[in-house]
């Protein structure tokens, strides 16, 4: 498949000016990570939101697959469940974690993005908006297509992503579908803009999307799958926590929704169950932070946005 059938994010220069805008408008209403949250005092070695998933459910969380231009919604899928593993580890409780429906709160997006008709493409403050505004739908809603589950990958069909692009046009009226996602909204959005800013939401088991025009090719180096900025995408990934190696410093899980064979295996991710995945360093990080144009969110299931304290040691050594 081409870079435009796996993307799908719309780069700030390439939107409408209304579009803009909104962007603006959603940006400016965002404060950064630091300003809502006072951060830890010390970090732990290893914030990997894989060790959470496990934590809350006993078992890494399903995959997205998207089939068409959806990487806004699928990695925002992604990060919105992770964020709720957080939640259910912070609290102590038995909460369920179910698997989500993407291209409803998608389609939203696209609506308050203005985009209106159905197609592809979205960008992360629209995503955003649609999980505070619209919230999420659970995968198993009787009214809505089930998912072909592919070794821990979920996949609906190109036709079904395409079909919930546009809210007027969806199968299911949209009235129907917002009582539940209603009560099942993102609650608090913030943007990440500094490295110490990444490494305490993901210390603090929040789930974090990056939008932006990188790309990679990632190759193994020793024990680990890193990805250089060596190509561009017009995409959205989400990512996933981070390790202190050795030898590269402290690296950011990076997580993509085309599939487990998209990249060559790492060896560290693939020990733990993690396919489709890759590592990327300190250096690239701050360099995508540092461009006007990237969108980086943590994104928060609770109330607020408390300081948490995680025993991250008793996950991944337990």
């Amino acid at each position: 498949m081409s870079v435009d059938e796996h993307g799908g994010w719309i780069p700030y220069t390439d939107r409408t000016f209304d579009q803009q805008i909104m962007s603006d408008s959603f940006k400016n209403a965002t404060a950064p990570f630091g300003a809502v949250n006072r951060g830890l005092g010390d970090l732990p070695a290893r914030a990997l939101l894989y060790d959470l998933e496990k934590t809350a459910t006993g078992k890494l969380c399903n995959r997205i697959w998207q089939m068409e231009g959806s990487c806004v919604g699928a990695a925002a899928g992604r990060s919105y469940v992770q964020s709720m593993c957080g939640d259910i580890v912070h609290r102590k409780t038995q909460e369920q974690v179910k698997d989500l429906f993407p291209w409803t709160t998608w389609g939203i997006g696209r609506k308050l993005g203005g985009m209106n008709r159905r197609g592809a493409g979205s960008f992360g403050a629209a995503q955003a908006k649609a999980g505070e505004q619209y919230g999420m739908n659970a995968a198993d809603n009787p009214k809505l297509p089930q998912p072909t589950n592919k070794n821990g990958w979920l996949v609906w069909s190109a036709k079904i992503e395409l079909d919930y692009s546009y809210p007027k046009q969806w199968p299911v009226p949209e009235a129907e579908l917002a009582v539940e996602a209603n009560e099942h909204q993102v609650m608090h959005v913030a943007r990440i803009t500094k490295w110490d800013e990444l490494l305490q939401a993901f210390a603090q088991g929040y789930g974090v999307t990056c939008a932006s025009m990188f790309g990679t090719r990632p190759t193994v180096r020793g024990d680990v799958l890193i990805g250089d900025n060596n190509l561009s995408w017009a995409h959205q990934l989400s990512w996933s926590g981070y390790i202190t190696h050795p030898q590269h410093g402290i690296l950011i899980a990076v997580d993509n929704q085309w599939g487990p064979n998209a990249h060559p295996e790492c060896p560290t991710l693939s020990a733990m169950g993690v396919l489709g995945s890759f590592w990327i360093t300190q250096k690239t990080v701050t360099k995508l932070l540092s461009q006007g144009s990237v969108e980086v969110y943590a994104h928060g299931e609770t109330e607020d946005w408390p300081v948490r304290q995680l025993d991250w040691d008793a996950m991944w050594m337990g």
